[in-house]
Parts: structure tokens; C-alpha cells; sequence
């Protein structure tokens, strides 16, 4: 189980893995980001609510994590307006090397608070999960991804985690 996650690691995140070698994703695949301002979109509709929920901050803070190529962050910073617009700071966390984004801040480390809108959308996907195939048993299969016989499957454990950590 460990030997999977190791290796998973090692893929996407050591010296010549995926991301830190600086690829960019949309060059490999492509995902909802790539394909439309739909998400921008409505990622700016709840990000609205959100600001009116905490009583329009002087600044409000939408950070893309696993950021990739920049696109989501630099659609929904491109498609701001108003006073959201005015007071909107964008933020995308990525291991890979920055990207030269209008309006686009860049870090390789989580913000150590954010005012507004924390997303994961490519993010957690890409953390690394023991692998496991069935029969297997483990609290977070047993709650969430009950496993049978010769089934394949992620403990979404670590991933967990890794949310727990960004919004604490």
C-alpha cells in the first residue's frame, strides 16, 4: 500500500516528477478550466455570495490550489468586475515554476489566511493515495469506498488531510 503512494509521489512531486519539472497540464489533457469560462463563472457567482457573506471586505481573496497552468485563476481574475474586481486578489499555489499571469500572484506554499474563496479544483486529485485491491479494509474504505474482491481502489485518506490542512 505505502510502495503505491510512494512511487505516486515521486511521479508528480520529486525531482523530475510531472509538476515540479514545470509541465504544463494542458499540454497532457485537458479539463474544465480548459475548455470554457463556465467554471470561472460560476466559481465567481458563490465567490459573490461569499464576500456578501463576510460584508464586502476591503479585500477578498480567491486562491486556486494546484493551479497548474494558471487558467482557472486567471479566467476568473479576467472576468471580475466591479468592485469584486477592485478588491479581488488571486492567488495560485503550485509546485511547478510560476506563470506569468495578469493579475495573478503566484506561491508555492498555501497563504497562511485567506478572506474569500479557497478552491482544489485540480489539486486533490493529484495527492497521492495508497492503492489498494480488494478484499481491503481500512476506515476510510470501510466509510467511504467499501472494497470487494479483486475491486481497485484510492484511500482518500491522505486527501483528506491535505483539505483539512489548506482550510484550517
Amino acid at each position: 500500500m505505502v510502495e503505491s503512494e510512494a512511487l505516486w509521489r515521486e511521479a508528480l512531486y520529486g525531482p523530475s516528477g510531472f509538476f515540479t519539472r514545470g509541465e504544463v497540464p494542458a499540454d497532457h489533457f485537458r479539463t474544465a478550466p480548459l475548455v470554457g469560462p463556465e467554471l470561472a463563472e460560476a466559481l465567481l457567482v458563490l465567490l459573490d455570495r461569499v464576500d456578501f457573506a463576510l460584508g464586502r471586505p476591503d479585500r477578498l481573496d480567491f486562491v486556486d490550489v494546484g493551479a497548474g497552468g494558471g487558467e482557472l485563476s486567471a479566467t476568473v481574475r479576467s472576468l471580475a468586475s466591479g468592485s469584486l474586481a477592485a478588491r479581488l486578489v488571486v492567488t495560485a499555489v503550485d509546485l511547478g515554476p510560476a506563470r506569468s499571469l495578469p493579475g495573478v500572484r503566484w506561491t508555492s506554499a498555501l497563504p497562511s489566511s485567506v478572506c474569500g474563496l479557497l478552491v482544489g479544483h485540480e489539486w486533490l486529485d493529484a495527492v497521492p493515495c495508497p492503492l489498494v485491491t480488494g478484499p481491503a479494509s481500512h476506515p476510510w474504505l470501510d466509510r467511504w469506498w467499501p472494497v470487494r474482491p479483486g475491486d481497485r481502489a484510492e484511500v482518500g485518506a491522505p486527501r483528506d488531510a491535505a483539505w483539512a490542512d489548506a482550510v484550517s
